[in-house]
């Protein structure tokens, strides 16, 4: 038996109503027939979904700007300070606020290292020991030298989440060699650890960025005076709510 090859021909129509139809002018085994539909249908499928889905698509806003080297900005935070003391005797916080500038260094496709030089400003209450219904107002402004290592995670559209942590270094300029209003002094420096979380937000001309962190002293501030106050040891805690702009 002699065989031929199948060669299939398209023929295109066009109808009175502007509709194009597509038909195989040779004659065709029915089980080829049926595939060459289907196989037809799933590509006119894909090409009429391929520009409602390029559409959905949102815009990636900066889509180079992780990959700079170093870029630049500046922090807006509210803070609240408290003391971690032991034994543990009654503290009160009133909140603060904290301005600061951003530098920013690329490590990785996924770590920076930051530092963000930082004037911080807050105030803690101590209840007295001779009258624990009476409050001595304990002001504190501090220069903070923070050093972060930076994870970020990968970015979904125009949004990404982050870790930090690292040490920091402050210098409390309000503190002095003298007593304070609740008769103790405290040392002036101190060293703490920062953990934060955060999620960066990427506009059309900088990354806008809001970030949750706490900061736990390591050192005890206090010099002398414990006896005044009811407790051996003072160390600094501070937690901060801080918008960033890059």
């Amino acid at each position: 038996m002699e065989l031929h090859p199948f060669i299939p021909e398209l023929k295109f129509n066009k109808n009175k109503n502007q509709h194009i139809t597509f038909t195989f002018t040779n004659s065709i085994p029915k089980n080829l027939k049926n595939k060459a539909y289907i196989l037809l249908s799933i590509i006119l499928l894909s090409l009429s979904i391929r520009p409602v889905d390029a559409q959905s698509r949102k815009v990636m806003n900066l889509p180079k700007y992780d990959k700079e080297p170093y870029h630049f900005g500046f922090i807006l935070a509210m803070n609240q300070m408290y003391y971690m003391t032991k034994p543990l005797i009654s503290t009160y916080t009133s909140p603060g606020f904290a301005i600061g500038i951003l530098g920013n260094m690329r490590l990785g496709e996924y770590f920076d290292m930051r530092i963000i030089p930082t004037l911080a400003f807050g105030g803690r209450e101590l209840a007295a020991v001779s009258n624990p219904d009476y409050y001595y107002q304990i002001p504190s402004t501090f220069v903070d030298l923070p050093l972060h290592i930076k994870y970020r995670s990968k970015r979904l559209n125009n949004m990404a989440a982050y870790v930090v942590a690292g040490p920091k270094y402050s210098l409390d300029i309000a503190s002095t060699k003298k007593q304070n209003q609740a008769g103790f002094v405290t040392y002036r420096s101190d060293i703490s650890a920062d953990v934060g979380v955060g999620f960066d937000f990427y506009t059309n001309y900088f990354k806008f960025g809001t970030e949750l962190k706490m900061s736990y002293g390591f050192t005890n501030i206090l010099k002398k005076g414990s006896e005044l106050i009811g407790t051996e040891q003072l160390k600094n805690k501070v937690f901060q709510l801080s918008f960033t702009f890059e």
